[in-house]
């Protein structure tokens, strides 16, 4: 879902309809910062439950 989001980002940039569709181009950094959140989240958890399993701190 991020590089997909990443790439029609990147589309919207290089046609300049950022400026045509301020709101869209809005609601896909929206998409995009929460899924790169996500992402992160999830990754620290599964790291949390790693450390957990090994004892490791």
């Amino acid at each position: 879902m991020i590089d997909e989001t990443q790439q029609t980002v990147e589309r919207f940039e290089n046609k300049g309809m950022e400026d045509e569709m301020p709101e869209d181009y809005e609601k896909l950094l929206t998409i995009l910062d929460d899924a790169v959140k996500q992402q992160r989240e999830h990754t620290r958890v599964m790291l949390d439950e790693d450390d957990a399993s090994t004892g490791s701190a």
